[in-house]
């Protein structure tokens, strides 16, 4: 269900954040259970609206674990020093 992701604009007074690796195959993860969410609740027949049946839980926590995991994702940006883990763009 991928559809036409926004390209991001690259300005050359912007700071740029360092992302390591485990971060940004958590990234991937993200966006492969929000793909999946995605197929859930798009329509599978011809024209034909199908409800979707999500618990009010189940759907709270997929939505609690999804945001955990992109503060994990900012975080890991992030060094104990502060700027230490920014840069500037063609540094």
């Amino acid at each position: 269900m991928a559809g036409k992701a926004k390209t991001a604009v690259l300005h050359a007074d912007e700071v740029y954040y360092r992302l390591p690796e485990s971060a940004r195959e958590m990234l991937g993860e993200i966006r492969d259970q929000l793909d999946v969410l995605a197929h859930l609740t798009v329509r599978h027949c011809c024209g034909e609206e199908e409800t979707v049946q999500l618990s009010s839980t189940a759907l709270s926590q997929c939505f609690a674990r999804v945001a955990l995991e992109i503060d994990e994702v900012i975080q890991a940006c992030l060094t104990p020093a502060g700027s230490a883990g920014m840069v500037k763009r063609g540094q």
